[in-house]
């Protein structure tokens, strides 16, 4: 079976690429040449495919009326040293995938390079869009000091392009249901976490492959999240602080330590996947599509 895909293709002022899928955004690839970075993302898009589910397929149609439009910020970033905003402002262009919802008229707005999984908004018309989207973006980016800013710089270009792939789907057949396991069943295989895998990123095998390196002098954040979530009453724990601070690195770490056994005995072992609303409700043209997903997690 054929999909088709949407690029987001960022050219780099040293003549390299960066491309992302859309809606993977955590399978960019990275290269010279741009046909080669392209055929890697293919491959990595039909091991994608065939590993989901046939209820979720619909999650990958492709939407022609996805469009890109550009926006130009002015931020007063943060002084390291002393917290307080600079006088001089920094002006920065962010691309934006947009896709008209055709029901309620209303845009939902993506930003790829702000955030993992990437800032989304909804604008409620394009003659609002440049106004919402300039919104949400210093919003997103308060807080940031001039040096945080550096890594959202435009590259040489952004454009977009499409990709098609084949890849066969599971059948009926193929997807027996199963009781699920609990979640925290450490000794559980990698298929009972099928519904997790549909619509969330297993950050414990991102680890794994090497993509995430160690954060240093994170130690007392780190050792307080281990022995919370090591606790018998399952606490679930709440990271919060000024936007570039470091909270995603807290996170990493701690699910380098669980993934190498740097952790409680009751901990070893456990998988740490990330959800968002986005990811759940892609796709669902539904109220009941979207709550069913819940229910299957």
């Amino acid at each position: 079976m054929k999909f088709k895909f949407h690029l987001f293709v960022q050219k780099h002022h040293n003549d390299t690429y960066t491309v992302t899928p859309v809606p993977f955004y955590e399978l960019s690839a990275f290269g010279a040449n741009l046909e080669e970075v392209k055929a890697e993302l293919a491959e990595a898009l039909v091991e994608r495919i065939q590993g989901m589910q046939p209820n979720t397929l619909q999650q990958l149609e492709f939407n022609p009326r996805l469009v890109m439009r550009k926006v130009q910020v002015e931020i007063r970033p943060v002084d390291r040293k002393k917290r307080k905003k600079r006088r001089e402002q920094v002006q920065i262009m962010f691309s934006l995938l947009v896709k008209p919802d055709p029901d309620d008229h209303q845009l939902l707005v993506t930003v790829p390079r702000l955030g993992d999984p990437p800032l989304s908004f909804y604008a409620y018309n394009w003659d609002e869009l440049e106004q919402t989207a300039t919104t949400e973006i210093l919003t997103w980016l308060d807080d940031s000091t001039l040096e945080d800013l550096q890594q959202y710089r435009h590259a040489r270009s952004e454009t977009m392009d499409t990709l098609e792939v084949e890849a066969e789907v599971k059948k009926a057949k193929d997807s027996p249901y199963e009781p699920m396991s609990s979640f925290f069943d450490h000794h559980a295989g990698g298929d009972d976490f099928w519904a997790l895998a549909e619509v969330g990123v297993n950050i414990t095998a991102q680890v794994a492959g090497g993509r995430f390196r160690r954060a240093y002098h994170r130690e007392d954040e780190v050792a307080a999240i281990l022995q919370i979530l090591a606790g018998g009453r399952h606490n679930s724990v709440l990271v919060t602080g000024p936007a570039e601070s470091g909270k995603t690195a807290v996170i990493y770490e701690v699910v380098r330590r669980l993934h190498l056994n740097e952790c409680d005995e009751v901990l070893q072992g456990r998988e740490v996947w990330m959800l968002t609303p986005d990811r759940i409700i892609a796709g669902a043209q539904f109220v009941g599509t979207w709550e069913e997903r819940i229910n299957n997690i």
